[in-house]
């Protein structure tokens, strides 16, 4: 600035009005061309880390109950108060190979008390059982395990 006040410095060289207009343009024209680069730069990551993190080729979803019977480390577990009426009959009576294999291989166990519910959900955050799905509301304050 070389020994001038900085309030000259600034009006030197601050826009003059018939410079302003040319720049309220240019700063549109920029501001939405980031925009735009910013949407296209947001929906290429989000499709770049959904293409690293799942395989397509390896994880194909089952579809059909033979292709849960043809897959490498299943397991069926029901309930043993709720392996009654439909369930039982349904296992138990169907024509399809696949589903006798899994009524074959399908294990009982006891639901657990109620206390062991409540301690469930608080280590592992929920508990999903076949009639209903059991939720509860905590405060902020209780901490888990």
């Amino acid at each position: 600035m070389s020994g001038e006040p900085s309030w000259k410095y600034i009006q030197k060289y601050r826009l003059q009005p018939h410079q302003a207009k040319y720049y309220g343009i240019f700063n549109v024209m920029v501001g939405s061309w980031l925009v735009y680069c910013l949407v296209i730069y947001t929906g290429f990551e989000s499709e770049l880390i959904s293409h690293l993190t799942v395989n397509k080729a390896r994880t194909r979803p089952p579809e059909t109950v033979d292709d849960l019977v043809n897959a490498d480390g299943w397991k069926w577990g029901i309930d043993a108060l709720i392996w009654t009426g439909v369930p039982l009959e349904y296992f138990t009576r169907h024509k399809n190979p696949a589903v006798v294999e899994v009524n074959k291989h399908m294990e009982r166990y006891l639901l657990l008390s109620t206390t062991e519910l409540v301690f469930q959900y608080l280590w592992w955050g929920r508990i999903v059982c076949w009639r209903r799905i059991i939720r509860f509301s905590l405060s902020d304050q209780v901490s888990r395990f």
